[in-house]
C-alpha cells in the first residue's frame, strides 16, 4: 500500500478496523494509522468488508457518532 501522508490530511480521520480482518489492517497496522492520524483506532466485531457484513450497523454508527461528535465540538 502506498505510505500514508497524515501531514497532507486537515480533517479529522476515523479509523475503523474489522476483528476478522488479519489481512489488509492487522491490529499493529491499525493501530498505527490511528496513531499517525492522532486518534483512536475502533475494532468492530465484523469482516473485511464491514458495511457489507451482518453487523455494517455498527460500522455506519460509528462513523455517525465520530461525525456528531466532531460537529459538536466545533
Amino acid at each position: 500500500m502506498t505510505p500514508l501522508r497524515p501531514e497532507r490530511v486537515t480533517t479529522p480521520v476515523v479509523v475503523l478496523g474489522a476483528g476478522h480482518d488479519r489481512l489488509v489492517a492487522p491490529p499493529k497496522e491499525l493501530a498505527a494509522t490511528a496513531r499517525a492520524y492522532h486518534t483512536t483506532a475502533q475494532t468492530l466485531p465484523a469482516g473485511h468488508d464491514m458495511m457489507l457484513d451482518t453487523a455494517w450497523e455498527r460500522a455506519a454508527t460509528a462513523i455517525e457518532t465520530a461525525i456528531t461528535g466532531h460537529h459538536a465540538r466545533q
